[in-house]
């Protein structure tokens, strides 16, 4: 090879390399960008199954034991309705690039009591039992007029005096702001007219740990056949959030 012709093979090398070394760089800042704009999920599966995971839900559990046995009527038909206990992760839908909180756990458990007697102290004993180990009432009963802190009385009254057939229903809440636990009293006399469906939940980032659920309509009518007065509790509350990656 003469002189002249190396000397063009070795520009055409170095005009190809320097278009090769931009397009190496930009196709590694744009699968970068790509990567920024497509955040990837937590592992939710394997937070659900991690260590610290599991001993929170240990604790949920004897937590849901003790609001359970606070709350029981004594003397009353009890029928567990309803669990559901699932782990899940969800997106920002207010930002760009996207950001997936970190995954967060939660139980959930429907129970329904059918008893007799007197509704009145039985309400105002539920009431008292909630409020005694510091769970409050944060809104005011649907159907129940006024805001006063004797909601229990309000509700007996309310109840037993009106003609109106549906649950009336008393919000309580323990603990601060997205970390407390909420439990839901309703009280019937009468079977609700609207069927009330099962729905196992699911969805993209979610695991469910545990879940099970009967005809809750039907449940309370069962009860309500049996008895006078019918009790529906629904205790929710979340029991663990896993550390944002790199903390």
């Amino acid at each position: 090879m003469s002189l002249g012709s190396r000397g063009r093979a070795v520009r055409r090398g170095c005009l190809l390399a320097g278009i090769g070394v931009p397009g190496v760089l930009l196709a590694g800042m744009t699968l970068l960008v790509v990567r920024a704009c497509d955040p990837q999920p937590p592992d939710v599966a394997a937070d659900a199954r991690s260590p610290a995971a599991m001993a929170a839900r240990a604790a949920a559990d004897a937590r849901m034991d003790r609001v359970l046995a606070m709350a029981a009527i004594p003397g009353a038909e009890i029928r567990t309705v309803s669990v559901s206990d699932t782990c899940s992760t969800f997106a920002t839908a207010d930002s760009f690039p996207a950001k997936y909180f970190p995954t967060s756990c939660g139980l959930s458990v429907t129970r329904m009591y059918g008893f007799d007697g007197a509704i009145g102290p039985t309400m105002r004993a539920v009431d008292h039992g909630f409020r005694a180990t510091g769970w409050t009432v944060p809104s005011v009963p649907r159907s129940v007029p006024g805001s006063e802190p004797s909601m229990a009385f309000q509700l007996a009254h309310w109840h037993v005096t009106s003609p109106a057939e549906d649950l009336t229903a008393v919000v309580y809440r323990s603990g601060p702001g997205a970390a407390a636990w909420v439990a839901t009293v309703g009280w019937a006399r009468a079977p609700e007219p609207l069927q009330r469906t099962c729905e196992r939940p699911s969805g993209p980032g979610m695991v469910v740990i545990r879940y099970g659920c009967a005809d809750l309509a039907g449940a309370l009518r069962s009860v309500l056949a049996a008895h006078r007065y019918a009790m529906e509790l629904t205790v929710t509350g979340g029991y663990y959030s896993a550390r944002p990656s790199g903390e």
